[in-house]
């Protein structure tokens, strides 16, 4: 649903109440425009035309921005105001009268003594501003309602909207690395601490070594032909995740991480059966039929116990779109918290909105999936099919190519990684050999990492038969506090001569 722009006039809504707005920090903004020339450039990044509630200010905004647009040395002034107004734009004419003339104009530059408060009045006209929209946006959701529509379409547009809106308020500006650098030095300095090194456990050496856990903000894609276990190895990962105890909060309590499933292919008891199967180390096969001993009982029990322990919140909406994903994410964000999710799968999933074709339908999914992993600060792990031209190849290795609809996919992702076997699905043995190939790793080097597929139990394993599995298996056992940094001063020349 598309954010429709308020008028700037427009009239008081229902009840007469009227629109949010604040003349006067309106005018302040572009008193301290023609006062000081740098805030005029503040102004003009902070804050957009429809950001105004009168016509005359935008009007003033438009002919500012016009002065800048240029791209002389010229200034904003009184003088180079009134002239840009009085100038044709467009079709329009008379813009200088509609602006309120030149009494304004003068009145606006001996309106504040100095500029100290820009940036406070720039936020309140761009908080009015959202108010407005906010207002608008809803105003429509709400006659709809009346008229008995749709209330799952009404649901879902409205939270399109605010989500729009919010995207829209998020302005950034060029930050100099003066600003920052202390921060990452500081950031960089904790790592040498183990207990600050990792970004969320994978429970798999090989590829926590290369990752150094999985970082927030990032689409992490996992690619595999059907049935050689991508959602195995997804819920691998969610699950070593979910059980992981190293976390604790500022007062040493256990923090547990939150984890979200969304799941289009299986039921929510299905996944669950897996999960049994893979912590309890307890056939499948036996748990689907009821053909279990009294081993298998004491091993399930357990594993339910650490299972019920876990907090992992699982949805099985088929067809599932983008935006239904971040309004629940953002509310299990807010309610109880959230450090992962997991997407079973992207081939199933329907885009917010009507594409021309498949191959656009999935760029608008994934990056929409980054840019709420971005906004989450968590990272998203999505599973993909691969193409069948993997099968077409004499080297079946799978690559960046080979995802379906691919393209953006490879784009958007931060991280890409395949599960690859030799024979494929045929050869799904017990204790097979698989890799996981690194197809992708924007922040890190590239790798193929030996895993174990052990079938009966629905879980990978680290393959340490491998030596490089069991030297990464040592590095990142080294104990919490094991190598932990010297104190640094805050006065960085004390490290120049080092």
């Amino acid at each position: 649903m598309a954010v429709k722009k308020i008028k700037p006039d427009a009239p008081p809504i229902t009840g007469g109440r009227l629109l949010p707005f604040n003349k006067e920090a309106e005018q302040s903004v572009f008193a301290c425009a023609l006062i000081d020339d740098d805030v005029a450039y503040y102004v003009l990044d902070k804050l957009q035309e429809d950001d105004f509630y009168s016509e005359a200010h935008r009007l003033i905004y438009r002919a500012m921005y016009n002065i800048k647009a240029r791209g002389s040395k010229e200034k904003v002034d009184f003088i180079t105001l009134v002239n840009a107004l009085e100038q044709k734009d467009g079709i329009e004419e008379n813009n200088l009268q509609k602006a309120g003339g030149t009494q304004y104009i003068a009145m606006l530059s001996n309106l504040v003594p100095d500029t100290s408060n820009y940036e406070n009045y720039v936020k309140i006209v761009r908080e009015k501003s959202i108010l407005r929209q906010l207002i608008h946006s809803q105003s429509d959701i709400i006659d709809r309602a009346l008229k008995n529509e749709d209330a799952e379409n009404l649901l879902k547009e409205g939270g399109e909207a605010i989500y729009q809106i919010s995207a829209a308020s998020y302005r950034t500006g060029l930050v100099g690395v003066g600003d920052t650098v202390n921060e990452v030095v500081e950031e960089i300095h904790k790592r040498m601490d183990p207990r600050y090194r990792f970004g969320l456990p994978t429970g798999f050496a090989g590829i926590q070594d290369i990752t150094n856990g999985l970082q927030p903000s990032n689409l992490i894609i996992i690619g595999a032909r059907p049935g050689v276990g991508k959602t195995a190895f997804g819920m691998n990962l969610i699950t070593n995740v979910a059980q992981n105890t190293e976390r604790t909060d500022e007062n040493g309590k256990l923090k547990k991480y939150k984890c979200a499933v969304f799941c289009m292919e299986m039921s929510s008891p299905e996944l669950i059966q897996r999960m049994l199967s893979s912590l309890g180390q307890v056939p499948l096969d036996r748990i689907l039929k009821g053909n279990l001993n009294d081993e298998d009982w004491i091993k399930l029990h357990k594993a339910k116990k650490k299972l019920a322990e876990c907090e992992i919140y699982i949805d099985e909406t088929a067809a599932v779109k983008p935006m239904d994903i971040f309004n629940k994410c953002t509310k299990l964000a807010r309610e109880q918290g959230l450090d992962i999710v997991l997407i079973d799968y992207l081939q199933l999933m329907e885009p917010d909105k009507p594409a021309e074709n498949r191959t656009l339908a999935v760029g608008s999914i994934t990056r929409f999936l980054k840019i709420m992993a971005k906004t989450l600060k968590i990272p998203v792990l999505l599973l993909s099919q691969l193409s069948r031209k993997k099968e077409d190849r004499a080297d079946k290795t799978p690559q960046l190519s080979d995802l379906r609809e691919s393209g953006s996919i490879e784009q958007d992702a931060d991280v890409v990684m395949f599960i690859h076997r030799d024979g494929g699905k045929e050869n799904l043995g017990e204790n097979t050999r698989s890799e996981i190939i690194f197809g992708k790793h924007r922040n890190g080097r590239l790798g193929v990492v030996p895993l174990r597929w052990v079938g009966e139990f629905v879980r990978f394993e680290d393959d340490l038969d491998d030596p490089k599995t069991r030297r990464a298996a040592e590095i990142v056992a080294v104990p919490a506090g094991v190598g932990t940094a010297p104190v640094m001063t805050n006065d960085y020349d004390d490290y120049e001569d080092i």
